[in-house]
């Protein structure tokens, strides 16, 4: 299981390829993952497999005029990754990741009341 942020950027790239838009290291425990629409839950997916114990800290909406920033904070290998995705705020829907972590439930809820977001 690799535990450094190196090792993990290697296994989200490994499972995503080209719909990783953007990585980004913000500090030494925190790593940002841009992906496209739909590819949050493969790389919420692969976190869990790196790490069982994975959960979810938060999920930030941010309003950028035309489209709505959602950031899947997540808490794995001694570290957050954050899962950064853009949605057209005409069209703001986006898959559910609850069933991947159950404990999304309240944040998504609030993200989607927040943001008129259909999760």
């Amino acid at each position: 299981m690799p535990t450094s942020i190196d090792g993990i950027l290697r296994a989200l790239g490994d499972a995503l390829g080209d719909r990783i838009l953007q990585t980004g290291t913000l500090r030494p425990e925190k790593v940002l993952v841009q992906v496209d629409v739909g590819a949050h839950r493969d790389a919420i997916e692969v976190l869990l497999k790196q790490d069982e114990n994975a959960g979810v800290s938060a999920i930030t909406g941010v309003d950028l005029g035309k489209t709505i920033k959602l950031l899947y904070h997540i808490r794995a290998c001694n570290t957050i990754i954050t899962i950064s995705v853009e949605l057209p705020k005409e069209n703001a829907k986006i898959e559910s990741i609850t069933d991947l972590i159950p404990g999304a439930n309240f944040h998504e809820r609030e993200v989607s009341d927040l943001f008129w977001c259909n999760l």
